[in-house]
C-alpha cells in the first residue's frame, strides 16, 4: 500500500501521533475518535468495580516491578514486602472509590460493593506475588511517541505513542514484552483462540520495543491474572469431591457436608492450586504476522484519515456501537484479512 508524501500527510492529518487504542477508536466508531483524539473530549463515564480493580492491581504489580528493577540495579532502596505492594492498590482504589461516589459516577452490582471489591485486589494481589514470573525487568510503564519504518524500511508518517507495562528478560535472557491483565476464571483467551486485540496489540508494542531497546523481541506475553482467590474446588459437585476423597483415600463418613469434604481434601494436600496466571504468548521468531498486520492497519487508518481531511469528510457516527460495541472494528479487521497484509 502507497502512502501519500510525508509531508503531505503531516500537514494534513488531524493528530500529531497514533497508538493502537486510537487505530482501534478508529476502527470502531469515528464520531469517537474525533471526539477523543481530535478535540480532546471525554465523554462522562461511570465508574464500574471492575475498572477499578484492574487499575488497583495494576498499580500494586507496577509497583513490585519496579522494585525488583532497583534491586537489580544494585539500588540501595528499603526492603519492601508483598503487603506493602497490596497496601499501595489498596490506597488507589479508596482513592478512586472516592472520587467516584463524590461526582457520583460510582455504578454498584448487586452482589459488589466497596469491601468485596478491596478484598478481590487483596486476594488477586496475594496470588500473583505468591509465586510471580520470572523476568528480570529492564524497562518498566513505558510511555513514549516513536518513528518507525515498515518492512521496505520506508519511513511512516505518523509516529506511535506506545504505553508498554513492562520490557524484560525471561529466564533464557531473551527480551520480551509483558503486558498485566486480570481477568476473570473462565474468560481467558486460550491458544486457539485469534485474539485480533492481543495480536494487534503485539505488533504496535513491538514496534515501540524495537525503538527503545534496538533489539528485536522474542515474545510478547499477555499475564493474564485471574480475579480473587484461586478456588481450587470451583465446578465441583458433591459427587466429585466423594470421588476425590476415594482417590485418594481421604475418609469421611455418609452424611459429611460438602465444606467438611473440601476441608479434608485440603488437609490432605492432594488438590494441585489452579494457575493464578494465565498467559497467552506470540512468538515473533515464528510469527511476524501481528506486526505485519498493525502496520498495515496503520496505513489504512492514515490513509483514511488522509483523505478524509483534505475532502473535509465528516466523522461517521457507528449506529451499531450502542449495541455491539466492537462490530466495527472486528468488520475492519475482517476486511482487511480478506485483501491480503
Amino acid at each position: 500500500m502507497k502512502l501519500p508524501a510525508k509531508q503531505q500527510i503531516i500537514e494534513a492529518l488531524p493528530v500529531s501521533h497514533l497508538s493502537y487504542s486510537s487505530i482501534k477508536s478508529y476502527c470502531q466508531d469515528q464520531q469517537s475518535f474525533y471526539k477523543g483524539y481530535i478535540l480532546g473530549q471525554r465523554d462522562d463515564f461511570e465508574t464500574k468495580p471492575s475498572f477499578v480493580i484492574w487499575s488497583a492491581v495494576h498499580a500494586g504489580i507496577e509497583h513490585y516491578w519496579i522494585h525488583q528493577w532497583y534491586l537489580n540495579a544494585w539500588h540501595d532502596v528499603p526492603q519492601m514486602t508483598n503487603e506493602d505492594f497490596i497496601s499501595v492498590a489498596i490506597t488507589q482504589a479508596n482513592h478512586a472509590f472516592n472520587v467516584a461516589e463524590k461526582n457520583w459516577t460510582m455504578v454498584w452490582w448487586v452482589t459488589q460493593d466497596r469491601e468485596w471489591s478491596l478484598e478481590t485486589i487483596k486476594e488477586t494481589l496475594e496470588s500473583y506475588l505468591s509465586n510471580p514470573p520470572k523476568y528480570k525487568p529492564l524497562y518498566t510503564e513505558i510511555d513514549d511517541i516513536v518513528e518507525f519504518t515498515d518492512f521496505s524500511w520506508e519511513d511512516m508518517p505518523v509516529p506511535i505513542k506506545t504505553k508498554i507495562d513492562m520490557i524484560a528478560e525471561d529466564e533464557e535472557g531473551n527480551i520480551v514484552i509483558v503486558d498485566h491483565k486480570t481477568t476473570s476464571a473462565g474468560y481467558e483467551k486460550e491458544a486457539t483462540d485469534t485474539a485480533p486485540d492481543f495480536d494487534l496489540q503485539a505488533g504496535a508494542y513491538f514496534i515501540g520495543c524495537m525503538s527503545i531497546t534496538w533489539k528485536q523481541p522474542k515474545r510478547m506475553i499477555f499475564d493474564q491474572i485471574v480475579k480473587g482467590k484461586p478456588n481450587v474446588f470451583k465446578g465441583l459437585l458433591q459427587k466429585d469431591l466423594r470421588e476425590l476423597c476415594d482417590k485418594y483415600g481421604v475418609p469421611y463418613e455418609k452424611y459429611t457436608k460438602n465444606e467438611e469434604l473440601k476441608e479434608k481434601l485440603l488437609q490432605a494436600k492432594v488438590m494441585p492450586m489452579p494457575e493464578t496466571i494465565l498467559k497467552y504468548e506470540i512468538d515473533f521468531t515464528k510469527n511476524m504476522e501481528p506486526v505485519k498486520a498493525f502496520i498495515y492497519l496503520y496505513k489504512q487508518v492514515v490513509l483514511d484519515l488522509y483523505y478524509k481531511s483534505i475532502n473535509k469528510n465528516p466523522f461517521i457516527v457507528n449506529p451499531f456501537k450502542q449495541f455491539w460495541a466492537d462490530v466495527g472494528y472486528k468488520w475492519f479487521l475482517e476486511q482487511m484479512n480478506t485483501q491480503g497484509k
